[in-house]
């Protein structure tokens, strides 16, 4: 098996072990909970404009990063299921390093999950390709023109929301980096509706490391979260977190601070 392709065999394990179960919701879910669920559940069938936006720091004082994002998202409903379509664009800056910009675009990702249509209450899988272009300026890194596969699963079971998506992306230059993102969250409906804690950010694996631990970043931390419903029949989310990283490349960033702030059309 050559080294290209073992990413496929390994995200296909991860999806038989993650995503073998299945749960039920509450039936009394009121507007601020069902809002908040569909912040939360990354195949809700809704059209949405996100920010995800991480600031790094460290080992030094001069090696903060950003990486900010605009993800648009959209649902294409039909009798058989929902293709949920997604856009990404980052920016990207290390001010710090003289051949980096302060902040620019990175490469574009586009995203296409099938989403079969499941029984109400039941945790639901999607799956489809995803693809990099290169709009990055040239000082930036990333995948460049590039394509890969990538799977989500996603259910609920009372207060508790849970899942993630797998994936991974190959691109020029031999980028090949494979992408695990737990999504676990407690709703606390006993203490502010629509409020929220939990775990949600990504796992990443660079193939092309010459020593294989030092290719895991591993962030660990908690997010804290709210989404009010709106009048028009939209959402508003925002949520903070604080993550260190348990593993890391040499000299990558040792803490995250992220944050987002999401809008749900009505």
């Amino acid at each position: 098996m050559t080294k290209q392709f073992f990413p496929v065999v390994a995200i296909a394990s991860l999806v038989a072990t993650i995503f073998s179960g299945s749960a039920h919701a509450q039936d009394d879910c009121d507007a601020a909970c069902q809002a908040a669920r569909n912040a939360q559940d990354p195949l809700a069938p809704v059209t949405a404009l996100f920010s995800d936006n991480t600031i790094g720091y460290g080992p030094n004082d001069e090696d903060t990063t950003y990486n900010f994002q605009v993800q648009g998202a959209t649902t294409i409903e039909t009798e058989a299921g929902n293709l949920i379509v997604r856009g990404i664009l980052p920016f990207l800056g290390k001010p710090d390093d003289p051949l980096a910009k302060d902040l620019g675009a990175g490469d574009v990702i586009g995203q296409f999950f099938w989403v079969p249509h499941a029984e109400p209450g039941a945790f639901k899988i999607g799956f489809g390709p995803q693809f990099s272009l290169k709009t990055r300026d040239t000082k930036l890194g990333g995948p460049g023109n590039g394509a890969g596969i990538a799977v989500v699963g996603f259910g609920f079971a009372g207060d508790l929301s849970y899942g993630g998506i797998l994936g991974h992306l190959w691109g020029e230059d031999d980028f090949s980096v494979s992408t695990i993102q737990p999504i676990v969250f407690y709703n606390l409906e006993n203490f502010l509706g629509g409020s929220y804690i939990g775990y949600n950010n990504s796992v990443t694996y660079n193939w092309n490391t010459e020593k294989g631990l030092e290719g895991w970043t591993v962030p660990v931390g908690l997010t804290l979260g709210k989404t009010w419903p709106l009048d028009n029949g939209g959402a508003f989310d925002v949520s903070l977190g604080g993550y260190a990283m348990a593993a890391k490349p040499d000299g990558a960033n040792e803490s995250q601070f992220k944050f987002s702030f999401n809008y749900f059309f009505p």
